[in-house]
């Protein structure tokens, strides 16, 4: 186990800023005096002039067909002669300006942040000491992005490895953006931010904790409030990873631990103009055991750095000596969102993104662990978990390999579900293991079952699948709601006057819409759009509809399925009949969907929208053909639809307030230790005798 001196201690509990580590800029060339650039380029820079690998990430931003461009350097203190080779480049091109740091200060989001600060250009481009830019990839960037309206976007790139093999990065990943935050998947290069973006979310964060992945983060955070353009762009190669003295090589790593560093609401001290008040390397108040621990290694490793010599504000002249030599970090109280780690173990589809993300709230401090099955990933950040929370497939190969290591280590689960698999069971071949009996058996060890509907709940009671049944509803997610609202502020692909209306229910719902709602839309003679979901069932072509239809391709990430469908801005939201014996144990799920998409709900008469009605911002039809056209007809007035709009937006804000699942999870976990020294040293003896296990049992099976 991990223990730190009485001095590192000292100085992770201290105050050192950013402003307490740089000194004056001191920029040497560029040119003031003329206009305005469309793009800062943004290069750090260390040790990298000696192999020629500066050199040539320096001239393939200056070779760029796009010329309207600044290129601003950063060198932190190298002694390799790279300050020669940046005062050739001075010398023959005026688009260059630089800045030399008097001593190594080893955290490239400083670097970042000054010269962010001398930067003029209206389009921010980050370039690295070891990425090397196709000479078009800023001018088709910019192409690209203007054409979509986007603020930031992203291209392709690739990465070498030391075995000299290349990884694709940021390819075909337009619908998977939501996987951010599980891990990184975009080339650092790669990315272009309109500055209103810095502006609103901020830089890279200098923190000691996330100094390895601060690229990463700062995708995390812009991703949340922003939609990101995946732009088929080549944008270039990163080297990095092929070198053994790259940041990614040399740096601390604890992933799981900077996870939860990343989670934490930081966008205001990252702003530019805040920046310089930034904690660069104290222990947040909330932190969890493992994280301190991980800052812990972050400080030893940065101890030499001058800047980590300062005198912590904490100490004192008259304070008394330290009667040991050793002292551990300081335990944390193990409240949820104070030290207490509860991750939930889901896919980033609806069931988990409306019900447990919600930015600018507690819930931001939930993990989040994608389920892969045994993977390195996964069991690390189960390891350092205080509680799970399995969200819908626990029989699935991916979820029973972490529910295998939860019970091995004694960690406390829960169970989330949102629909009644065993009523799935006899309409659908993918839940026919999901027998009463079985899961009666398999909840066993589960701490709790959390369900959306009160339905379901009688359902698990009645049938007495687990005692401790608790009704948590959708949460609204602030910042999504604004980035679809954000989304919206242009005009749509299909810019004309008819009526926009969105289906995306299930198939069981296809039959009725085809059977009830084209008549109604027919009715509308050629007024009407339909936006439907790409996917298997009922042909929505057959009977000729009067209108015309737009497929939308399938995609269990969430969030991306909002940014495209806002994008059409769809009005009204169709809800129609449900057949499936499922129908009553479904949540009131459209609604917050409707109000993510700008749109105003029709709703037929079921049990999750029986509380609700036009007071409410719902319209409410009896099923027939007849009432749906009156609903539309009612909804194709803007000044009503608004109004609609409006009093949705209030009740969802109200029924749906994240309040409520956060006082579920500080109930459900107010009896939960949080690790500490001791447990964590008897997790890791379970943990070893659990793989040990695993490996005999494999042997055994391949003879």
């Amino acid at each position: 186990m991990t223990f730190l001196s009485i001095n590192q201690t000292e100085l992770l509990s201290a105050s050192i800023k950013v402003r307490d580590i740089i000194g004056p800029s001191q920029w040497e060339g560029g040119g003031k005096s003329q206009k305005k650039p469309l793009v800062s380029v943004l290069l750090p820079t260390f040790r990298r002039g000696a192999d020629g690998l500066f050199r040539r990430a320096a001239h393939s931003v200056l070779n760029q067909t796009l010329k309207d461009i600044e290129l601003l350097i950063v060198d932190d203190a190298s002694t390799d002669g790279t300050a020669e080779i940046i005062r050739e480049l001075r010398r023959s091109d005026d688009r260059v300006s630089s800045m030399r740091h008097e001593h190594n200060i080893g955290l490239p989001a400083i670097s970042e942040y000054e010269a962010y600060c001398r930067a003029r250009g209206e389009y921010i481009a980050f370039a690295f000491d070891d990425f090397i830019f196709e000479n078009d990839a800023l001018e088709l960037m910019l192409e690209h992005m203007r054409f979509a309206g986007a603020r930031v976007a992203h291209g392709q790139t690739y990465i070498r490895d030391s075995a000299g093999r290349y990884q694709s990065l940021g390819h075909h990943c337009d619908a998977a953006h939501d996987r951010l935050i599980f891990s990184n998947f975009i080339g650092n290069g790669s990315f272009v931010l309109h500055r209103s973006v810095i502006e609103e979310i901020g830089l890279y964060d200098p923190h000691v904790g996330v100094a390895r992945v601060c690229d990463w983060d700062l995708w995390r955070r812009v991703h949340q409030h922003y939609p990101l353009l995946a732009a088929p762009v080549a944008m270039g190669v990163e080297l990095g990873l092929s070198r053994p003295d790259s940041l990614g090589n040399t740096y601390p790593m604890q992933f799981e631990a900077m996870q939860e560093m990343m989670a934490m609401d930081r966008n205001a001290i990252l702003r530019p103009a805040n920046f310089l008040d930034r904690e660069v390397i104290a222990v947040p108040p909330n932190a969890s055991y493992s994280l301190q621990l991980h800052i812990g290694e972050a400080a030893a490793f940065f101890k030499k750095k001058r800047w980590a010599q300062l005198q912590p504000a904490s100490a004192t002249t008259d304070a008394p000596k330290a009667k040991t030599r050793k002292a551990s970090l300081p335990r944390s109280s193990g409240r949820f969102g104070d030290g207490l780690i509860v991750s939930v173990l889901g896919d980033m589809n609806a069931s988990t993104f409306l019900y447990w993300r919600s930015s600018g709230t507690k819930l931001d401090y939930l993990n989040f662990i994608e389920p892969t099955g045994f993977c390195s990933y996964e069991n690390s950040q189960l390891l350092r978990s205080d509680a799970v929370i399995f969200v819908r497939e626990i029989f699935s190969a991916r979820q029973a390999s972490a529910l295998a290591v939860c019970r091995a280590l004694s960690i406390p689960h829960f169970y989330f579900i949102d629909d009644n698999f065993p009523c799935l069971a006899d309409e659908q071949p993918g839940f026919i293991d999901y027998t009463e009996s079985r899961l009666r058996k398999e909840l066993r060890t589960f701490s709790g079952v959390i369900v959306p509907s009160p339905e379901l709940a009688r359902f698990y009671a009645t049938s007495k699948l687990h005692q401790n049944i608790d009704v948590v509803p959708p949460v609204v997610n602030a910042g999504l709601l604004d980035k679809c609202r954000r989304n919206r502020l242009g005009p749509p692909p299909v810019s004309d006057d008819r009526l926009r209306l969105a289906f995306f229910g299930g198939a069981f719902r296809r039959r009725s819409l085809i059977d009830d709602v084209f008549p109604a839309l027919n009715s509308l003679r050629g007024r009407a759009l339909l936006l439907a979901r790409d996917g298997s069932g009922e042909n929505l072509h057959a009977g000729d509809p009067q209108f015309e239809i737009i497929s939308l391709a399938e995609t269990t990430f969430f969030s991306s399925f909002l940014e495209t469908w806002s994008e059409y801005q769809p009005q009204i939201v169709l809800h129609p009949a449900g057949r499936t014996e499922n129908i009553d144990y479904k949540s009131p799920n459209a609604l917050l969907v409707s109000l993510y998409l700008g749109a105003v709900p029709i709703v037929c008469e079921e049990k999750a929208y029986e509380e609700v009605g036009e007071p409410e911002g719902v319209l409410k039809v009896v099923g027939d053909s007849r009432s749906w056209t009156d609903a539309i007809e009612r909804l194709s007035d803007p000044a009503f639809r608004t109004e609609m709009y409006e009093r949705l937006d209030a009740y969802c804000q109200k029924r749906f307030d994240p309040a409520i699942t956060i006082r579920w999870l500080e109930r459900a976990t107010q009896h939960i230790a949080a690790l500490d020294e001791i447990r964590m040293v008897d997790r890791l003896r379970r943990a070893f005798t659990f793989a040990q296990d695993k490996y005999i049992e494999l042997a055994r099976a391949r003879g």
